[in-house]
């Protein structure tokens, strides 16, 4: 999913989720990678950024596997289940995004 897009600044956050069961087998990574370079292609924009939380390694993994990297927090932590749970940013640029993506 892209959403919170900025075309002035050309950039957007994207976001997924995989059921348990698809998780663990390679699936998400697949499917960061394909959307990633599909709107790098496709839509004009110049930066994607991702946000995952502190707690989730496995996110945190797939994300430098596919060539996003980590640029610290993110300013505000989210809200879940009532409680704020801390955020990574993660940050991909067309520029990383060509060297990386064939």
């Amino acid at each position: 999913v892209v959403r919170r897009i900025d075309w002035e600044k050309g950039e957007g956050e994207i976001g997924f989720s995989l059921l348990d069961e698809w998780q663990g087998r390679g699936r998400g990574s697949a499917l960061v990678y394909k959307c990633t370079a599909r709107l790098f292609t496709e839509s004009g924009l110049d930066g994607l950024w991702a946000t995952v939380r502190v707690t989730n390694e496995a996110s945190q993994r797939l994300m430098r596997r596919v060539g996003f990297e980590e640029c610290g927090f993110y300013p505000r932590d989210f809200i879940l289940g009532g409680k704020p749970v801390a955020q990574l940013l993660y940050r991909m640029d067309r520029g990383r995004a060509e060297r990386l993506i064939p």
